[in-house]
């Protein structure tokens, strides 16, 4: 177990030292936030991790936004999107948490409850909404390609 947390908080220590040197650009490789409007660094573009302890919502994320209750990206998500709400403009990949909704779906949105406009891929839950796709409402799974 000791040997775990050593290494786990080896991976931030790099990371934030990775963050640093990005700082000077709009893109950082690692984002940690308590809330939505509270996080280090303050870039709005992810290329990595974007770890939300309580909540966050940024412009872009490519790879793994994970938040405890709320995760959200503004205008492009590709990667796995997590968290009890999770909310994406342009989502390619997998949303995963009670409640799903974005925009537009390439990939796979898992939870109690999704929702999207347009969907390339497959929704799997209690309630599955594809606004604009073949079957618009359906229970258990839904699909539009």
């Amino acid at each position: 177990m000791k040997r775990c947390m050593a290494v786990l908080l080896t991976a931030v220590m790099v990371g934030f030292g990775f963050a640093v040197l990005y700082a000077a650009g709009d893109v950082t490789p690692i984002k940690i936030s308590l809330v939505p409007t509270v996080g280090i660094p303050s870039q709005e573009t992810v290329h990595g991790l974007d770890l939300g302890l309580i909540g966050d919502n940024v412009k872009e994320v490519q790879g793994l936004q994970l938040s405890w209750i709320y995760s959200g990206t503004k205008e492009k998500m590709v990667g796995l999107q997590t968290g009890f709400v999770v909310i994406g403009k342009e989502v390619t990949g997998v949303q995963y948490g009670f409640y799903n909704q974005a925009e537009n779906m390439t990939g796979l949105q898992l939870g109690f409850i999704n929702s999207t406009n347009y969907m390339n891929g497959v929704q799997i839950g209690l309630v599955n909404i594809i606004k604009k796709g073949v079957l618009p409402f359906m229970v258990l799974v839904n699909a539009n390609f």
